[in-house]
């Protein structure tokens, strides 16, 4: 009986270990959450998806991207335009992913990138299929224009 229970556990652990925390949804090897409400700059919702373990969202591939962004688009439509995700362009001037620095393939959404010399963030653009925008990591008046919903992102082991 004692071998059982301690079986049942086990496995009870294992299928939870796969699970995605409360609030994310999953898809392949990874768990995602829309953060609407507070609204962010780039340093401050990178900052609470690493407190909740993850990071802000990386698209490996145009699936993942697609995917994220059609759960965008049903759970809440045109309300939010942009969405801060995981890129940056701190090196060199080139795109990269903050998780693993893997160089970010972008489909840039009309008139992007801007070129402004201050604008090192990323963010997708919902209203346009998901396609990316450049933008000022950190608020730059005193009017929060920089705050933004984001996408947070867990690996599942």
């Amino acid at each position: 009986m004692l071998q059982l229970v301690l079986s049942l556990i086990f496995i009870s652990s294992a299928v939870y270990g796969q699970s995605c925390p409360n609030g994310y949804i999953r898809h392949d090897k990874s768990c995602y959450a829309v953060v609407t409400n507070p609204t962010a700059t780039w340093p401050h919702a990178q900052a609470y998806c690493d407190g909740a373990n993850g990071h802000l969202v990386t698209f490996e591939t145009e699936a993942e991207r697609s995917y994220v962004h059609n759960y965008i688009q049903n759970r809440f439509g045109p309300t939010n335009k942009y969405y801060w995700i995981g890129g940056v362009n701190y090196i060199d001037g080139s795109w990269v992913w903050m998780n693993n620095l893997t160089a970010v393939n972008l489909n840039w959404a009309t008139g992007e990138p801007t070129r402004n010399s201050n604008e090192h963030c990323l963010l997708m653009v919902a209203t346009e299929f998901g396609k990316y925008a450049d933008n000022t990591c950190e608020d730059v008046s005193s009017q929060d224009t920089n705050h933004h919903p984001y996408v947070c992102e867990k690996e599942v082991s």
